[in-house]
């Protein structure tokens, strides 16, 4: 239920940057910053590194994990 309470506050998302730290051809790793904008006017800027793998059935990268790295606010 927290997840979706979560979801339901945030009114849009930006991408200000991504940054490649790692690929090998299955798996991926990559630092995106973000800037979270909820429906209240609240502004949340964070670092998470995600981590992809690549899924040959359908031939795209699927997110295996996320971590935060930094909350910026």
């Amino acid at each position: 239920q927290s997840y979706i309470d979560w979801w339901t506050q945030v009114k849009r998302i930006e991408v200000l940057s991504t940054k490649l730290i790692s690929e090998d051809g299955f798996h991926s790793t990559v630092d995106s910053r973000l800037q979270y904008f909820t429906k209240s006017g609240r502004e949340i800027n964070q670092i998470l590194r995600f981590d992809f793998v690549w899924d040959t059935g359908s031939q795209r990268w699927l997110i295996n994990k996320i971590e935060r790295l930094a909350l910026l606010n």
